[in-house]
């Protein structure tokens, strides 16, 4: 029988395997090297993740703003600026006219006749014995309206209003002329059918004043009283 024999083969120093192996080594040496340099990031900063998010929570919130802002400047842009408008409110009718400043802002002018109801009549017994007067007259009313929601001339408001003028009353059988003033406000709403027609309707109070020759007493007054506004118009 022959016996089994192993054979081991050793490179020669200097051969090409060494060389080989030498450069392998000295290449993962480098690398090990290069990579100690390497920062390497291995979880996110402390509050990294809550900054990232208030930053993308912020710029949602901007981007929704603008969104706003563009589709508010887009709805007053369609809006009338202009309205005609015939006043038949509760001690006044006349007529008028209203400008839109801006998307949360009107100013309005009109000229009134007026006959002070809870002078002249004492209804559901707000004047009681004071409700002996028969004053007319004329008045200039002057007013501002506020809308909350940014849609002048439409919807919600709430309008502060003065007016002055002139009125004549009857004292001792005799026509008396004396001056007229309100100031007072009200909360209301106005819409639009269709593009031009619109309306309004509002509650609120006032005080107003009628003074006469021959001193206080009827026809003269001066007190608070509620105040119920209306008006239709023409929008343009």
């Amino acid at each position: 029988m022959l016996a089994s024999s192993s054979v081991s083969v050793v490179p020669e120093a200097g051969s090409k395997w060494d060389a080989a192996r030498s450069t392998r080594a000295a290449g993962g040496q480098d690398e090990a090297e290069d990579g100690a340099h390497l920062p390497i990031l291995t979880s996110f900063p402390a509050g990294g993740r809550r900054d990232t998010g208030n930053i993308a929570a912020r710029a949602i919130g901007a981007r929704m703003a603008l969104l706003l802002l563009l589709q508010s400047t887009a709805l007053a842009a369609a809006l009338p600026e202009h309205l005609l408008l015939a006043d038949i409110g509760l001690h006044v009718v006349g007529v008028g006219y209203q400008h839109t400043i801006g998307p949360r802002l009107a100013a309005q002018v009109a000229l009134e006749a007026y006959t002070p109801w809870t002078q002249n009549i004492d209804l559901l017994g707000l004047s009681g014995a004071a409700a002996t007067g028969d004053t007319n007259g004329a008045v200039v009313r002057a007013r501002a309206y506020v809308y909350p929601f940014g849609a002048a001339p439409t919807g919600l408001w709430v309008s502060p209003f003065a007016q002055a003028g002139v009125g004549w009353a009857t004292r001792d059988e005799q026509r008396e002329a004396g001056p007229l003033w309100a100031a007072g406000a009200s909360v209301g709403y106005a819409g639009l059918v269709g593009r031009h027609f619109h309306l309004t309707f509002g509650l609120g109070a006032q005080y107003h004043t009628a003074t006469y020759p021959g001193g206080a007493g009827s026809p003269s007054f001066s007190r608070f009283y509620p105040t119920l506004d209306g008006s239709v118009g023409y929008a343009f």
